[in-house]
């Protein structure tokens, strides 16, 4: 008969906690998928109202008064009329859509963390699992932790040298 005692009961399996965990979703088509066709128009004018050639198309309309003094009403109607009361409201909801899609790639962030953290915390489960299971074999063949550490540490170095070997260029005679 065995002694069992000191071994830990068995960590569950990556595979088994992974079925539990929730999968990862692209939140990226979620979002895209929840839009309607005025959001759609809404982060496509607030797209391309923040862009560098917007400013510029608005600083030649500035610059047009100066150069034709009869295009002054058309320019002024435009930047009071058309840019205050439509686009800025636009814009408005652009960036609430854009705000919302921030906020759902952050959720998405959290969750892949945490089950990336679970995932971690089974594997280490299972190291510890083993580091019992290896210190109960070394009590029960009356092995030294010492002296097991030399022949790793003998093993290891004899890996690495034949690493470098392998890696290493041949020279040419």
């Amino acid at each position: 008969m065995t002694d069992n005692s000191t071994l830990v009961q068995l960590p569950p399996s990556l595979s088994v906690t992974r079925e539990t965990l929730a999968p990862i979703q692209n939140v990226n088509e979620m979002h895209e998928q929840s839009l309607s066709l005025t959001d759609r128009i809404a982060l496509r004018a607030t797209n391309i109202v923040g862009t560098m050639g917007f400013f510029f198309a608005c600083a030649i309309m500035v610059t047009i008064p100066l150069l034709f003094r009869s295009a002054m009403p058309v320019i002024q109607y435009i930047s009071s009329g058309y840019l205050q009361l439509i686009l800025l409201p636009l814009i408005m909801v652009g960036q609430n859509l854009q705000s919302k899609h921030s906020e759902l790639r952050a959720e998405n962030d959290y969750q892949v963390n945490m089950k990336a953290e679970q995932e971690i915390e089974v594997l280490y489960k299972h190291l510890e699992y083993q580091n019992t299971i290896l210190l109960a074999l070394m009590k029960k063949l009356d092995v030294r932790l010492e002296d097991v550490l030399v022949i790793s540490k003998e093993t290891l170095d004899e890996l690495e040298f034949s690493i470098d070997q392998r890696d290493k260029p041949e020279s040419a005679s």
